[in-house]
């Protein structure tokens, strides 16, 4: 649940870092965002371990596997798209951000590519792209954070009181903390 929370506290720092223009900014910015993917890799991995040793998997198996993997092209997609799936709320705050220091030119060519377009076009040309992107990225964090909401309550008043009821180490109540633990992995990212 931090990383969900950093997500929220990070992006905004984003879209000001490249709304400022100053460049001392966006490199800090970067460096987050690299800070930020490693523990966000790690944490993904601490779940995945804690996931397996609930359903029992062997940690000298896990770690067979993952050597196996580590060879495997599959693996190094499946990685890079973690890795970009981890900084993408972050790339696009920089992108919301940037759009506001575009060149004039360049906001005119996107209204003249809009205005033709039927219904959206107007809406378009009135935000212009940078109106739009930072609506984006606004609305993209309101469901995020209406999803977390759902997350808390859903483990406060469904999941924790139902695991009082289970053995720790029964199916129900591995089934239950593996629901946890996957979801809070999907809001980390």
């Amino acid at each position: 649940l931090p990383m969900a929370f950093v997500n929220f506290l990070v992006l905004p720092g984003m879209f000001y870092a490249a709304f400022s223009g100053d460049q001392t900014n966006t490199h800090k910015a970067f460096a987050v965002i690299m800070l930020k993917t490693v523990v966000g890799l790690l944490v993904q991995t601490l779940i995945g371990r804690k996931v397996a040793a609930w359903y029992g998997v062997d940690d000298h198996l896990t770690k067979q596997w993952l050597h196996a993997s580590i060879a495997s092209p599959v693996w190094v997609f499946y990685m890079m798209i973690a890795i970009i799936e981890l900084a993408d709320s972050d790339l696009d705050g920089l992108n919301a951000g940037s759009a506001w220091r575009l060149p004039p030119h360049i906001q005119d060519r996107f209204r003249a590519a809009w205005i033709h377009v039927p219904m959206v076009g107007q809406i378009a040309v009135a935000l212009g792209i940078n109106g739009i992107l930072t609506l984006i990225i606004v609305f993209a964090s309101l469901v995020q954070a209406i999803e977390l909401g759902s997350l808390l309550w859903t483990l406060y008043n469904d999941i924790l009181p139902a695991l009082e009821v289970y053995d720790e180490r029964s199916i129900s109540a591995t089934s239950h903390w593996a629901r946890v633990y996957l979801q809070v992995q999907h809001v980390c990212d």
